[in-house]
C-alpha cells in the first residue's frame, strides 16, 4: 500500500525551507504592491500636476484673448465716430462701420465682427471678416432683454455657427462681447456694442503638450452644452458634454474628477475660462497614468526576477543552517533509544536549540540516576524480604510445637502456660499472613493485640493498652508488620525503671487517606537518637525480630513512594508518638470489622 503524502512526513529542514521561502515571498510582494500602488499614486499626482499646468496654458490663450477684445471694445465705443452715429439720429441707416474702427480691427488677430445695435436691438451696422450677412434684430432676445435690463456694462456670450442669432448666414462659433454704449453728453445708453471672436481660433497657438499626453482638449458652453472649440479626435456628444457640466461642482471655477468617456477610463481637468461662459476641459486616459508607470512596473518586474532566482538557494543554506543542531540532537536521542546512556551534547549556545540540548543532557542525566536509584531499592527491597524470611525460619514447624504446648498445658492444667502458647501462636499465624506481604488494618489490629496480651503477662499491671480502629479503617490494606513492631518498640524502649505505661493505638479514615497513631507516656527517645528520625535510622532502631523503623519507613517509600507521611516525636519522660498517614486502600476480601481492644 502507497504512503500517502502529508505535511508531518516532511523533514524539519524542508518545512523551515519552504516556511521561510514563503514567509519572504509574501513579505516581498506586499512590499512590491505597495511600492506599486505609491508609485501609481506618485505618477496619477505628477501627471495631475501637469495637466493642469497644460490646461492652465490653454485657458490663459484664452484669457489673453477675452482681455484683448475688452481692450477693443473699450476703444470701439470710446471711438468719436461710435459716438457720433448716436448723436446725430438713432435711426442712422448704413450698413459700414467706419474706416477708422475697421482698420483698427483688421490690425487685429482675434476679431471676428463687430454690430452696433439701438437700446431696443435694431442692427446698425457690421462688419464680419468671415463672410457673415444679415444681422438680425435683437429686441425679442430673452438674453438681450435681460442684459439690457440689469445693471452690468457687460455680458459674455457663445453663439454656435449653426445658430441664426446674430446673423442670417453665420460661418463661425463665436464668443460675442455685449457692451453698452453709453452717451458723452448724459450717461444714458445709447447703443449696444457686439464684438466677437472665433473661438476655433483659441487653439491655433503653440501650447507645450506634456510628451506622455494624448492632445485632448475643448471648450464647451456651460449654457447651452455646445461645443466652442475642439482639439480631440473625435465628437463631444449632447450626452457627454451634460454629464462633464454635472460633474464641474456646480460650475465651479477649476477642478478633477473622472469619468468613463469616449477613450474610456478617463481623468478629466477643467477650468472656467475668465467671466466667460466657457469652460476648458482636458482628457487625461489611463494609458497616460500607464506610461508613467511603465519605468517603476519594469523594476518592479525585474526585482521579481532576480528575487526568484536567488531567494531559493539562499533560503536553502539557511534553513539548514538552522536545522543542523536539530539534526544532531535527533541523532544523540536515537543512540540514547539505543541504550547509550552516556551520550551528551555540547550546544554553546543560549538560544532555545542551546537550551533544548541543555535540557537532553540533564533528562539523560535523570534518567540514568532514576535507574540507579531503581536499581538500589530493588534491592533494599530484596533484602527486606530476605530479612522477613529469616524470621520466618520454619514457620509451621514453629507453629504446630507451640499448639502442641498448649495442649498440653491445658490438659495438666497450667492455664497461664496455655493462654501464652495462644498467644504466641496467633502471633505467628497472622504474621504468617498465607505467605503474603500485605494484611487488613483488623488483622494487623489483631497482630498487636495478642503481642501486646503477652507482654502484659509479662509486666503484669505496669503496662496497659487501648487499640481503637474504626469501621472504615478496618478493611484497609496495609503493608504486614507495620503497626506491632511500632507497640514492640515502645514496650522494649519505653518502659520506665519504675512505675507504669500506657500505650494507644488509634487508626481512622479521613479524605481517602489512613491515619495511624501510636503512643505512649514512657521514657522518650533521647534527642541525638530522635533528631535522625525519620529521615535517616541507625543502628539503634533496630529491635527484635529484625523489624525496625527503619524497615518501616523503607517499605512505605517502595509503596507509596512520596504519598505518605512517616512522623515520630518525643521528649524524655514525656513519651513517644508516631503518626502515619497513607493512601486508603479497601481489601476487596472483606476480612475486616469493627475493632475496639482495650486492657488496661
Amino acid at each position: 500500500m502507497e504512503k500517502k503524502f502529508s505535511l508531518g512526513s516532511l523533514l524539519l529542514s524542508t518545512k523551515i525551507t519552504a516556511f521561510l521561502y514563503i514567509t519572504s515571498l509574501i513579505i516581498f510582494l506586499s512590499m512590491e504592491i505597495f511600492v506599486y500602488s505609491n508609485a501609481i499614486q506618485l505618477a496619477d499626482n505628477q501627471m495631475t500636476t501637469e495637466g493642469y499646468a497644460y490646461c492652465n496654458e490653454g485657458t490663459g490663450v484664452a484669457r489673453n484673448a477675452c482681455s484683448y477684445i475688452k481692450g477693443v471694445a473699450n476703444y470701439s465705443i470710446a471711438e468719436s465716430s461710435i459716438q457720433n452715429i448716436f448723436a446725430s439720429s438713432e435711426e442712422f441707416k448704413g450698413n459700414g462701420i467706419e474706416t477708422s474702427i475697421i482698420d483698427y480691427v483688421r490690425s487685429m488677430d482675434y476679431i471676428l465682427n463687430i454690430i452696433i445695435y439701438t437700446p431696443s436691438g435694431i442692427p446698425l451696422k457690421y462688419m464680419a471678416i468671415d463672410g457673415s450677412t444679415g444681422p438680425v434684430f435683437q429686441g425679442n432676445r430673452r438674453f438681450f432683454k435681460s442684459f439690457m435690463q440689469n445693471d452690468s456694462d457687460r455680458s459674455w456670450e457663445f453663439i454656435d455657427e449653426r445658430s441664426t442669432v446674430l446673423f442670417v448666414n453665420d460661418n463661425s462659433p463665436k464668443l460675442s462681447l455685449w457692451v453698452k454704449i453709453y452717451s458723452a453728453a448724459n450717461s444714458r445708453v445709447v447703443g449696444v456694442l457686439c464684438i466677437s471672436i472665433d473661438t476655433r481660433n483659441l487653439f491655433t497657438f503653440d501650447i507645450p503638450y506634456p510628451s506622455s499626453f494624448s492632445r485632448n482638449m475643448f471648450i464647451l458652453d456651460s449654457q447651452s452644452g455646445k461645443v466652442a472649440a475642439n482639439r480631440t479626435d473625435y465628437v463631444i456628444t449632447d450626452e457627454t458634454a451634460s454629464t462633464l457640466f454635472a460633474k464641474t461642482n456646480n460650475n465651479g471655477s477649476s477642478g478633477k474628477f473622472h469619468m468613463v468617456t469616449e477613450e474610456g477610463n478617463t481623468i478629466v481637468i477643467y477650468e472656467r475660462i475668465s467671466d466667460t461662459p466657457l469652460y476648458a476641459f482636458y482628457y487625461l486616459s489611463s494609458d497616460s497614468l500607464a506610461v508613467y508607470a511603465a519605468d517603476i512596473q519594469n523594476t518592479i518586474y525585474i526585482s521579481i526576477a532576480v528575487y526568484l532566482l536567488l531567494i531559493i538557494p539562499l533560503i536553502t543554506i539557511v534553513g539548514r543552517w538552522l536545522t543542523k543542531p536539530l539534526n544532531k540532537l535527533r541523532q544523540s536521542m536515537d543512540t540514547f533509544s539505543e541504550g547509550d546512556f552516556d551520550i551528551r551534547l555540547s550546544f554553546n549556545t543560549d538560544d532555545e536549540i542551546g537550551k533544548l540540548g541543555r535540557a537532553f543532557n540533564n533528562m539523560v542525566e535523570k534518567n540514568k540516576q532514576l535507574i540507579d536509584e531503581t536499581y538500589v531499592a530493588q534491592i533494599k527491597a530484596r533484602e527486606a524480604e530476605l530479612l522477613l524470611q529469616q524470621a520466618q525460619i520454619d514457620p509451621h514447624f514453629m507453629y504446630n510445637l507451640i499448639n502442641s504446648i498448649q495442649w498440653s498445658a491445658m490438659r495438666r492444667g497450667a492455664n497461664d502456660i496455655a493462654e501464652t502458647a495462644h498467644s504466641l501462636g496467633q502471633i505467628l499465624r497472622i504474621s504468617l499472613n498465607r505467605g503474603k506481604s500485605m494484611i487488613t488494618v483488623a488483622r494487623e489490629c489483631e497482630l498487636a493485640r495478642y503481642y501486646l496480651e503477652l507482654e502484659k503477662k509479662r509486666w503484669k499491671n505496669r503496662l496497659g493498652f487501648s487499640i481503637l480502629c474504626s469501621e472504615a479503617a478496618n478493611t484497609v490494606i496495609i503493608p504486614k508488620l507495620i503497626i506491632q513492631p511500632l507497640v514492640e518498640n515502645s514496650v522494649k524502649h519505653g518502659m520506665p525503671a519504675a512505675g507504669t505505661m500506657m500505650i494507644s493505638v488509634v487508626i481512622t479514615c479521613e479524605n481517602d487517606e489512613l491515619i495511624v497513631d501510636v503512643k505512649d507516656d514512657g521514657k522518650g527517645i533521647p534527642p541525638e537518637i530522635l533528631s535522625r528520625l525519620p529521615a535517616s535510622y541507625s543502628s539503634q532502631s533496630v529491635h527484635s525480630n529484625g523489624f525496625a523503623v527503619k524497615n518501616i519507613y523503607e517499605r512505605l517509600v517502595l509503596l507509596y513512594g512520596d504519598e505518605f507521611v512517616f512522623e515520630i516525636t518525643s521528649g524524655i519522660n514525656e513519651g513517644t508518638s508516631v503518626h502515619i498517614r497513607i493512601p486508603a486502600r479497601t481489601d476487596e476480601s472483606g476480612e475486616g470489622g469493627n475493632v475496639s481492644l482495650d486492657n488496661r
